[in-house]
């Protein structure tokens, strides 16, 4: 039996963006602003020109490696997180799906946006859980951001999700089950050309294991009679 059987109701997986998508402004614009670090579009131009990384990367390659952005901490990001203006009605547009009958929406964000930008903009709209953004590892005794954990970017992200529910719904286990298994085993990553650069590798890898997470929250479709 379905979950939709169990509970009367077709579950729906909503997915966006958030930088000028449920925002106004890139995250990376309000960062330098509040540390007064100049020239950030051109920062972006310029890596935009030689292609070097996914259009939407450009913030978490800049916290990692430009000298200027390496004194930014998880603190900051927070910070900027409260300085972002969101579009209007975010919270009461998620009420109203949850009035719609016959439908279960569950309201996900990816985006390369640093996770603590998002989680602090959205905190008390959108649950910590649901949203996937860049996730850093820190320096734990001075704070300073040491690598990029993943970096959900390109607009092939959420085709990415479509495309895996799609195919793990016709496996025996189900979507999270299949879901699950593959983000710890990361057999995926047997499907990367070797001669692929070690960048895009990492990206296309940070982006998979998001989309993963964000199927495993699905509904399950396993759910039994007794």
């Amino acid at each position: 039996m379905t979950g939709e059987q169990i509970t009367g109701k077709r579950e729906i997986l909503l997915v966006s963006d958030f930088d000028q998508t449920l925002s106004y402004n890139d995250s990376g614009i309000v960062l330098c602003e509040m540390l007064d670090i100049l020239g950030f579009q051109e920062r972006v131009d310029g890596l935009s020109k030689i292609h070097l990384i996914q259009q939407g990367g450009e913030l978490p390659y800049l916290l990692l490696h430009d000298p200027e952005f390496r004194r930014v901490r998880k603190e900051h990001l927070a910070a900027v997180g409260k300085r972002i203006r969101l579009k209007a009605n975010i919270g009461y547009l998620l009420q109203l799906l949850d009035q719609i009958d016959d439908y279960h929406f569950t309201f996900h964000v990816v985006s390369a946006a640093p996770e603590e930008v998002i989680q602090s903009a959205l905190e008390g709209i959108i649950p910590a859980e649901n949203i996937h953004g860049t996730q850093f590892r820190y320096d734990p005794a001075i704070g300073e951001i040491q690598s990029i954990i993943r970096v959900p970017a390109g607009y092939g992200k959420v085709a990415v999700v479509e495309d895996l529910r799609a195919h793990l719904r016709t496996l025996p286990n189900g979507p999270r089950r299949a879901a699950t298994q593959w983000r710890k085993l990361e057999s995926y990553r047997a499907l990367l050309p070797a001669e692929s650069p070690e960048y895009l590798k990492e990206l296309f890898c940070s982006n998979v294991r998001a989309m993963l997470e964000i199927l495993e929250k699905e509904p399950s479709t396993e759910q039994a009679a007794g």
